[in-house]
């Protein structure tokens, strides 16, 4: 500089205090109407720092996943050696030594948001080392070589054990009087529990833009006070108004580098330091799906309806846990995954009591034989479907041929009517359609020939 002067300048880091993950909402109005997919984000930031109004980046990125490539040695055999290991590698999260270094914080009620003045401190390795906080609840130390944590005490509050992982920290004290209450059960026992709300209103540096990764940690841009409050202006964006973790309504912008995605959300977005999920909207597609009955009789006489959806694997979608609605209700949890080298993805939308499936043994064609020393046993199932007033689409129904894997055992596959036989795992499938009011039947047959001296389990 050639003179002294003021001077804006951004600046970027990392921390692992901060994370996302995707997660859906998959929609269905009904058989036959297209599959409404929902790709959000749970965003989660426990930095001592609230981001307000920030430009939020969602990359696929792990900065602390295994990048060296495997080395693989010469594999010599002999007696008594085992085969060779795969090599696993943990991820790798970085811990820090703050022994010497200048950490901030504040300590608040966490019933009011109200600062805690002259709230004490005390190092743990030797709480000798202690130290206070100001009128407005803000403290600020040297850490003391070897120091890891401290707690915190304040008259009329519980006490708080701190980690020290962070150069600002910000800690929320409950009050004895209400952090804890009384409730008496039937049995006369006694329960505690925590009513008091946790409520987060942080004091600390404002933020330009985040960029979140898959892992555990952020890369954050602050931006200087000047083009803070040009920012502000501009946006108009109200700080308290969006500090809950409500949703936020954003579309992001998909770019595809090479060896990560990023979803830029679109709109300036809040994120409270209060380790919770904060949801993000990043796109919605609609897709085609193919309806199907499924049901597997043998293990439970129910008749699933499932969506099979095709296409997915060009949505750049992740693995995420997904809440599926059908027809207006909710119905419960999936998950994609899009590791799976299925064309298809497949979501039960749960059971159809319109549709009555049922599996018995024939007493006719069944029994069991005793020749010389050795058992006979044949048995003939049944099978009845019903179409009491479901869709006519098409039913899939599976059972399977028993497998030995015992040369004394002899199983002899009979007939299956209609049916497409796996030769490798012995399952059977009949796929076909009813229409409502029809009845469909059908029946597959074995015989399994074994030795009257050992037990055999059948059904």
């Amino acid at each position: 500089m050639e003179k002294a002067g003021n001077i804006d300048f951004d600046f970027t880091y990392i921390t692992h205090k901060a994370s996302w993950k995707p997660y859906y909402d998959m929609r269905s109005n009904g058989v036959g109407a297209p599959v409404l997919l929902e790709a959000k984000g749970l965003v989660t930031q426990n930095t001592g720092i609230d981001w307000k109004n920030v430009k939020l980046i969602l990359s696929t990125n792990d900065p602390y996943d295994n990048t060296q490539e495997p080395k693989i040695d010469p594999w010599y055999v002999n007696y008594h050696t085992p085969a060779p290991r795969k090599q696993v590698i943990d991820r790798y999260i970085p811990e820090y030594n703050f022994d010497g270094e200048t950490i901030h914080g504040e300590v608040t009620d966490a019933t009011t948001g109200e600062p805690l003045a002259f709230a004490k401190i005390s190092m743990n390795n030797n709480p000798l080392n202690s130290f206070t906080t100001d009128a407005t609840g803000h403290f600020s130390f040297s850490v003391p070589r070897g120091e890891r944590s401290y707690t915190i005490s304040y008259l009329g509050y519980n006490s708080q054990y701190v980690n020290i992982n962070a150069p600002y920290i910000k800690t929320q004290l409950y009050p004895e009087a209400v952090a804890m209450e009384e409730l008496k059960t039937g049995n006369g026992q006694t329960l505690t529990y925590s009513i008091a709300p946790v409520l987060s209103n942080m004091y600390a540096d404002e933020l330009s833009e985040v960029e979140l990764v898959a892992g555990v940690s952020a890369e954050r841009k602050t931006r200087s006070k000047g083009k803070r409050d040009a920012e502000k202006a501009e946006f108009g964006f109200d700080y308290n108004a969006n500090t809950t973790g409500a949703y936020a309504v954003s579309i992001a912008e998909q770019v595809e580098k090479d060896l990560r995605m990023e979803f830029q959300i679109e709109t300036p977005f809040s994120v409270p330091s209060d380790d919770a999920d904060h949801r993000v909207a990043i796109a919605t597609y609609q897709m085609k799906a193919d309806y199907e009955y499924h049901a597997v009789p043998k293990l439970d006489e129910s008749v699933y309806l499932v969506a099979q959806i095709s296409g997915w694997e060009k949505l750049n979608l992740l693995n995420g846990e997904s809440n599926l609605y059908f027809d207006g209700t909710y119905i419960g949890k999936s998950y994609i995954d899009v590791n799976s080298s299925k064309d298809t993805l497949s979501f039960s939308l749960g059971k159809d009591k319109k549709m009555v499936v049922s599996r018995k043994r024939s007493e006719e064609m069944s029994k069991t034989r005793l020749l010389g020393n050795r058992y006979k046993y044949e048995v003939t199932w049944d099978f009845t479907i019903r179409n009491n007033g479901g869709a006519a689409i098409p039913m899939i129904v599976k059972d399977h041929f028993p497998i030995s894997v015992n040369e004394d055992i002899k199983v002899k596959q009979g007939s299956y009517e209609d049916a497409v036989l796996d030769e490798k795992t012995g399952i059977l499938t009949w796929k076909f359609t009813t229409s409502k009011g029809e009845t469909k039947q059908f029946k597959f047959d074995y015989q399994v020939d074994y030795g009257k001296n050992q037990p055999v389990y059948l059904e």
